[in-house]
């Protein structure tokens, strides 16, 4: 074949590739070297050659393009938001389940529909703790705690219902009262509390906040005292009545005491009880003999107070020991007789000066105050008794405060 025959053919084919390379989309590269299989399917291929019917790719306008930007910028931002939202709930809601889990703690028990909580049940188990003696045991501390504890919140639902409430005058009270627990505090060297908080929850197992809510009961219980108090009226008949069936009750003795205390008690010596015995003995057999006995006082005494000589005079009424009244009370005991006997501080010299029977006029308004005081504890024992005050224990935190507290 000569060369034009080939430039022939080459020519037709040439034509024919053109042809067909329009058809379903565009192939790729040019004419020249397109591939035996043709035109790519469903797609454009590559750049449109001149002069051919291939399909054209749309322009995107700069201000579409900007718009579809925002838009996705929006949703992303939305997101995140959303995300930032949700996180921030979850936190504040775990804070105030925390704060509601610590600062919430299930009463001790329920009185009238208020309940006793713990650091209230605390701070009168401290108490009965304090004044408990030797024999007493956890369950009776524990329950002369709930029932102090229980007394207390029923005389202030009560002092609440009469309407009674803190003047000013007592909030300044109670405000002396704390600032003297931090002096108390700061002066507590032994210690070394840290402040008035720490010196609280070490005596009475609370805070000052939590003193000062049981400052305000004990206030109002006062206040409602002193209400019911002033409505008694006691005519002078009863009075009167109740001098001639207790009339032993008013007779006063005076005497005049030497102190020889004995191992274990402040302020003493140190000796043994056969020691301090042995000296009371002694210094009554002096006195008996002629020495002065103020004078003996004043040298010998070991009372904590000599400003007086040694003169007590008191009724058998009197919060003396039981063993000290007894001697000065005992009826066969004759003026200027002189003794010993024995307290739980040591051993006393004792000389009976004087016994005198109180008149009733002397005595009248103390009688007055006894009955109304009695009459008043009546109210508020009937208070306490009433079934809409029952009081409702929790055993399980009843059980675990006393634990804490009593060990």
């Amino acid at each position: 074949m000569d060369l034009k025959s080939i430039k022939s053919v080459f020519t037709r084919k040439s034509k024919e590739n053109a042809k067909n390379g329009g058809k379903g989309g565009q192939g790729g590269k040019n004419a020249r070297g397109a591939k035996k299989d043709g035109p790519s399917r469903g797609g454009s291929g590559g750049k449109n050659q001149k002069g051919r019917p291939g399909e054209k790719i749309a322009p995107v306008s700069p201000s579409r393009a900007r718009l579809a930007k925002r838009s996705n910028d929006e949703k992303i931002i939305k997101i995140i938001k959303i995300i930032f939202t949700t996180l921030v709930s979850v936190a504040v809601v775990s804070i105030v389940v925390a704060i509601f889990l610590y600062a919430y703690k299930p009463s001790v028990a329920t009185v009238g529909g208020e309940g006793i909580s713990q650091y209230e049940f605390k701070y009168y188990l401290s108490m009965a703790a304090g004044y408990a003696s030797e024999y007493s045991t956890v369950e009776s501390i524990g329950k002369q705690a709930i029932d102090a504890a229980a007394e207390s919140k029923v005389m202030h639902i009560v002092a609440k219902g009469r309407g009674l409430a803190l003047t000013q005058e007592d909030n300044d009270t109670i405000k002396s009262q704390l600032d003297y627990i931090d002096q108390m505090a700061s002066s507590d060297t032994e210690h070394r509390h840290a402040d008035g908080d720490d010196y609280l929850r070490a005596h009475a197992g609370v805070d000052k906040a939590q003193y000062k809510k049981i400052m305000e009961q004990e206030i109002l219980r006062g206040k409602l005292y002193d209400l019911e108090y002033e409505a008694i009226t006691v005519p002078d008949e009863d009075a009167l009545i109740q001098y001639e069936n207790n009339i032993a009750a008013y007779s006063e003795v005076t005497v005049r005491h030497i102190l020889f205390l004995y191992e274990g008690k402040e302020g003493g010596p140190g000796r043994t009880p056969e020691e301090s015995e042995e000296l009371a003995y002694e210094t009554a057999a002096r006195i008996k003999a002629g020495a002065d006995m103020a004078d003996l006082v004043q040298e010998l005494s070991e009372d904590g107070n000599l400003s007086n000589e040694g003169i007590y005079t008191f009724t058998a009424d009197e919060g003396y020991e039981q063993a000290f009244k007894d001697w000065a009370f005992d009826p066969d005991r004759e003026i200027n007789e002189t003794g010993v006997c024995e307290t739980s501080y040591g051993y006393h010299v004792m000389r009976l000066e004087d016994r005198r029977l109180q008149t009733f006029e002397e005595v009248k308004e103390e009688i007055i105050y006894e009955i109304k005081q009695a009459q008043v504890e009546s109210i508020f024992k009937s208070w306490v008794e009433d079934p809409k005050y029952t009081v409702q224990i929790n055993q399980r935190v009843f059980d675990s405060v006393v634990a804490e507290v009593l060990g």
